[in-house]
């Protein structure tokens, strides 16, 4: 067996050692890591990309029991796959925020070569925003799914070759209207609610061509793109923001400070997408 194989193989036994130990809820896995002929641990949940469900993905989740977790397929470092897959497990209740979770993972593509023990609750302060019903004040778990997703592709592919920066913030939609205003005609002013979903694939492609425009998306619990090019005028003072983060990033804060919603940046300079909660950062995503 290759040395890669052989890592991957050895990070599999261990992971199993230490869930036992630690008394760990599950361990993720990403699927394109893992080498032929392998033996999944107990409580697994296997990570697919862009709903990509292999044949060997269906085999692995019906042999092992496994569940499976899509992901954009996006090139993220190991952090970045590491936070984004228990992010999302988290949003979609395939783990509990208390619980303590192992993910290994490699470069994109690549064998398996990182274990990591995740706590969510460390890091990721959003779970009391999101929701499963149709609340247009508290975020919808599919709709937060759905912005991570674009903010992901934002941040891959930029808009006509370009890097993009923007803003979004999700929810607590009246509160957050008392703390903006336009900096241009909104663009999605006088439409039909059906037709500016955000869970609409039309509608995340009209947002990506909306995203070179200063200002921030603001988006409903419920997901109806309410405005684009919206100034947010809820800004903390720098000294109150991680070092190297600008007016963007500081609008994003305090918004999440006075509003009960969820904002994410897309960094123009490095592509970091950063998730904002409570005026605090509750997690980033960066680019491999």
């Amino acid at each position: 067996m290759p040395i890669h194989g052989k890592i991957a193989d050895n990070l599999l036994s261990a992971a199993d050692r230490v869930a036992s130990a630690i008394g760990a809820a599950r361990i993720i896995v990403f699927i394109d890591g893992l080498p032929e002929n392998c033996k999944l641990p107990d409580k697994t949940i296997l990570v697919t990309r862009n709903g990509i469900k292999s044949e060997r993905a269906e085999h692995l989740a019906s042999e092992y029991n496994a569940a499976l977790l899509d992901v954009p397929d996006v090139r993220l470092d190991r952090a970045g796959q590491i936070n984004l897959a228990a992010l999302l497990a988290l949003s979609k209740d395939v783990i509990k925020g208390d619980d303590v979770v192992i993910v290994l993972v490699g470069s994109k593509g690549n064998t398996i070569d990182t274990l990591q023990v995740v706590r969510p609750n460390d890091g990721f302060s959003l779970v009391s925003a999101l929701g499963k019903g149709k609340s247009r004040k508290a975020v919808r778990r599919v709709v937060f799914q759905r912005v991570v997703s674009v903010a992901l592709e934002l941040s891959n592919e930029g808009r006509e070759g370009k890097s993009v920066g923007t803003l979004f913030v999700i929810g607590d939609a009246d509160k957050v209207a008392e703390h903006t205003e336009q900096l241009i005609m909104n663009p999605f002013r006088g439409y039909p609610e059906e037709v500016c979903s955000i869970l609409d694939d039309r509608m995340a492609e009209t947002v990506k061509e909306f995203s070179t425009i200063d200002g921030a998306f603001v988006i409903r619990g419920d997901g109806i793109v309410l405005s684009a090019g919206t100034l947010v005028r809820a800004a903390m003072v720098d000294e109150d923001l991680p070092k190297g983060l600008g007016s963007r990033h500081a609008a994003a804060a305090g918004i999440t400070r006075l509003t009960n919603a969820v904002a994410i940046t897309v960094s123009q300079s490095d592509g970091t997408v950063r998730i904002w909660r409570k005026g605090k950062m509750a997690t980033q995503l960066e680019r491999e």
